[in-house]
């Protein structure tokens, strides 16, 4: 039985880490991150309102994205599932910034403020809280690093990884002052970076297919 099971379990593991280990390689991941993390890093210096870590925010982001690109099912199975985790990821993420009681206190609060903002819109008011605000900043990063994510390790286009951000980091940029563009050209250089190495990738795989 031993000598059964072994082989079993080595086999197991091997294809546990052959499934957690990158096609694209662990370079790759980090140049996508590395691309994103440049775009929340200027909303964090902005300061237009109090947020968590979104760079950690995308970090998670991107891992369920490479998580779920190596599951072979379909994309309209496997998104609504990204969507469920990215809902819990920034309702986790931002009911931490209410100084309230245990962790269903805050997500209650949570949602009480939210309904309270929506209500202010429709109705033409103005809300002065900025946690709703933030919970819009969290939930942005998280489907900017989703969807990047899903474009590289999915179907490794680049310039869908690389759209959702420029976007972004162009946009906030528009409202910064004009020293904060520097932030504009290293996202350039990750992205340049990352360009190169799928197209690496790209003409390796191809040499290996012609011998």
């Amino acid at each position: 039985m031993r000598a059964w099971f072994r082989p079993t379990a080595q086999e197991a593991w091997r294809d546990l880490m052959r499934f957690l280990w990158p096609e694209e390689g662990w370079l790759t991941f980090a140049l996508i991150l590395a691309n994103l993390s440049v775009v929340v890093w200027t909303v964090e210096l902005a300061h237009w309102a109090r947020t968590p870590s979104l760079v950690f925010v995308s970090f998670l982001a991107l891992l369920t994205a490479f998580v779920f690109a190596r599951i072979r099912l379909s994309a309209v199975a496997l998104h609504p599932l990204g969507l469920a985790v990215g809902v819990v990821v920034v309702v986790w993420q931002t009911s931490g910034l209410i100084p309230a009681g245990d962790a269903s206190l805050r997500v209650a609060e949570l949602g009480s403020r939210l309904s309270l903002w929506v209500q202010a819109a429709r109705q033409g008011g103005i809300s002065l809280d900025e946690v709703p605000f933030s919970f819009f900043l969290v939930a942005l990063s998280w489907l900017i690093g989703y969807a990047s994510g899903w474009a590289i390790f999915r179907h490794r286009n680049f310039w869908a990884a690389a759209l959702p951000g420029g976007l972004g980091i162009l946009s906030n940029l528009a409202y910064l002052p004009s020293e904060f563009f520097s932030y504009f050209f290293l996202w350039l250089l990750t992205a340049l970076l990352l360009m190169a190495r799928l197209y690496t990738i790209r003409r390796d795989r191809g040499w290996g297919a012609t011998g």
